[in-house]
């Protein structure tokens, strides 16, 4: 009897997969990319911004987010070179190794065509995320400031452990193989989850950023990429999350201070002592399907604590319990406004506000660390 529960449990996880690669596969289509400015600014710095799409995506997923950006920079005195990333189209399949090492390539081939020094940043959404971050530790910074690193539902923790319905261990293996190598590396079955979250080599470049956020849906929304592993949260850690200022289209803000001499025991802790700003999002309103209310389940889980800080543990039932009513888990989607093809924009348009807020916090960080006489270029007009 348990055990054909499992399978059931297991099915739906299988199926849910399965919609999830045909859905992305509708109506794919490729964008040429505005060409390369080489100009420089006084200083001799062009800021090139990266944009890295998830599982089965596109190099279109996040065009709202480029979007939003070119919109609002247009107000201010800093332009970016914002670039999305094309080499892992169709590819997202053979692991996190072979698709950062492509991102890598990629972004040294956009290096080369700028002269003088360069500012990098990244946008990484979902498995994006990972992408970037093992592509920074095979890439050559010499002559790269390394300046925001941004991940958007990345699985900083994997799957294993993480999924939005439990599963045991063999059920975890039977799925993580028909994902081929990278569903081998997101449900842990060898080492590369752990070995990017916990030795320095991942660690120190992902360090030299100047600043680093991760984004995260919250209240049991984002069935590819719960909450736990999208903001490495721990029941076993009590590292130390300081509130930020709120703001509206953002549930919660936290961010924890740079700590190397803080207790690294786990991958949750070794990526909270680099110093993070963490965005949880409620995105159940945004959701294009209706809400089933819970009976006796209480009130609303949409309570903002009043302390001023939280330990990583303390945390995980404020922005994962689920509250009187559960949504569909499908705001992976729409959180990022995920723009793939015309069907999905149309799906995840509620998403965009938050984009919209990201786009700002984006540009706000690089008007405050540039000089004022230094104009960072963007693209060419077509």
């Amino acid at each position: 009897m348990i055990r054909s529960h499992w399978k059931t449990i297991i099915l739906f996880h299988s199926l849910l997969f399965i919609n999830i690669m045909n859905t992305s596969s509708v109506a794919v289509t490729l964008a040429t990319q505005h060409e390369l400015k080489h100009d420089t600014c006084s200083q001799g710095s062009t800021h090139l911004v990266v944009l890295v799409h998830g599982l089965f995506g596109n190099d279109k997923e996040l065009d709202y987010l480029q979007e939003s950006m070119t919109e609002q920079q247009a107000s201010t005195d800093h332009q970016l070179m914002i670039y999305s990333a094309k080499c892992n189209l169709g590819k997202t399949s053979d692991g996190i190794e072979n698709g950062g090492r492509r991102l890598a390539n990629e972004v040294k081939d956009q290096i080369e065509q700028i002269d003088g020094k360069v500012l990098l940043s990244f946008v990484g959404n979902s498995l994006g995320g990972l992408y970037a971050r093992y592509a920074i530790t095979v890439l050559d910074f010499t002559d790269i400031t390394p300046f925001i690193f941004c991940t958007i539902a990345t699985p900083h923790l994997g799957v294993s452990n993480n999924t939005y319905i439990p599963l045991p261990r063999w059920g975890e293996s039977l799925i993580g193989a028909t994902m081929q190598k990278t569903g081998q590396d997101l449900f842990s079955l060898n080492s590369m989850i752990e070995d990017m979250g916990t030795k320095e080599p991942f660690l120190e470049r992902l360090r030299s950023f100047r600043k680093r956020i991760a984004l995260a849906n919250c209240f049991g929304t984002d069935f590819q990429v719960p909450t736990t592993t999208a903001a490495f949260l721990s029941h076993g850690s009590h590292y130390k999350h300081s509130r930020l200022p709120e703001k509206e289209k953002y549930f919660l803000s936290f961010e924890t201070d740079p700590d190397q001499d803080h207790d690294k025991d786990s991958m949750s802790q070794s990526l909270d002592a680099l110093g993070w700003t963490k965005v949880f999002l409620d995105v159940r309103n945004e959701i294009p399907l209706f809400s089933v209310p819970l009976p006796f389940s209480g009130s609303d889980s949409d309570e903002v604590p009043t302390t001023a800080s939280l330990t990583s543990a303390e945390l995980i039932p404020l922005v994962t319990s689920i509250g009187s009513k559960w949504s569909f888990p499908f705001g992976h989607t729409v959180s990022c406004a995920n723009s793939k093809n015309s069907f999905a924009r149309w799906l995840n348009s509620n998403g965009q506000r938050i984009m919209d807020q990201l786009a700002e916090d984006l540009l706000s960080l690089v008007v405050q660390d540039h000089p004022q006489d230094c104009v960072v270029n963007g693209p060419e007009e077509e």
